[in-house]
């Protein structure tokens, strides 16, 4: 991944810094990438950190959000939904890190004689799994009793709901979601009545069964 040196460093108390670093940001948090330093993104608005630096993004910005799902693959970071104004969203974007510029995600409708209805969502978790995105949990107008787990195909750019197994997790949004092996560790999040949940679970995703681990 490039350090674009070429941007012009912000200048603190007369002094210039010359080195930027290159950052990603997820769900509008700090987040570490392998050995570069730390990205955030506000509002409709992405920032570099070694030096603070807003590099000049191009093409279709998508709308500010807040609660959205973000994944960086291959040197792009893909958002999905969130909230905008109290109001979800349903929508998928992507920033290419070579060129600073945003574009929107078209989708298509699965051919299927049943085909799935993907709900906008809040609060959800963003995870990439080889040429996929997982969206896990999120909040809901209509909210489900159980987590939903969601895949959009990149090659494909088609989204399906995967069947699970197990006794999985009641639905919930702003819940805390890692990748180990093959294995997504779930833990808390707010529930569909705004509770706060204090509980642990993995899902593997070779047999795509889910387990509650006891932590007491």
């Amino acid at each position: 991944m490039n350090h674009y040196s070429n941007f012009e460093p912000i200048t603190e108390n007369g002094n210039s810094f010359a080195e930027a670093k290159t950052i990603t940001a997820e769900n509008g948090s700090l987040v570490q990438t392998q050995d570069k330093d730390v990205i955030s993104e506000g509002l409709g608005s992405v920032v570099i950190y070694d030096t603070w630096i807003s590099p000049p993004i191009t093409g279709q910005n998508p709308k500010a959000r807040y609660q959205h799902g973000a994944a960086v693959l291959q040197e792009k970071m893909y958002i999905y939904g969130g909230n905008h104004n109290g109001r979800y969203l349903g929508d998928l974007h992507v920033l290419d890190f070579r060129s600073w510029t945003w574009s929107k995600v078209g989708t298509k409708a699965v051919e299927s004689p049943s085909p799935v209805n993907i709900a906008p969502c809040a609060g959800h978790s963003l995870i990439p799994w080889g040429n996929k995105l997982l969206s896990i949990a999120g909040h809901m107008k209509d909210p489900s009793e159980t987590i939903q787990v969601k895949a959009f195909d990149l090659q494909t750019g088609t989204w399906s709901m995967l069947n699970t197994y197990g006794k999985p997790p009641v639905s919930r949004g702003g819940q805390s979601v890692n990748l180990v092996g093959t294995t997504l560790v779930i833990f808390g999040g707010q529930g569909a009545n705004r509770t706060l949940l204090n509980d642990l679970y993995i899902l593997d995703l070779e047999t795509m069964t889910w387990d509650e681990i006891d932590v007491a």
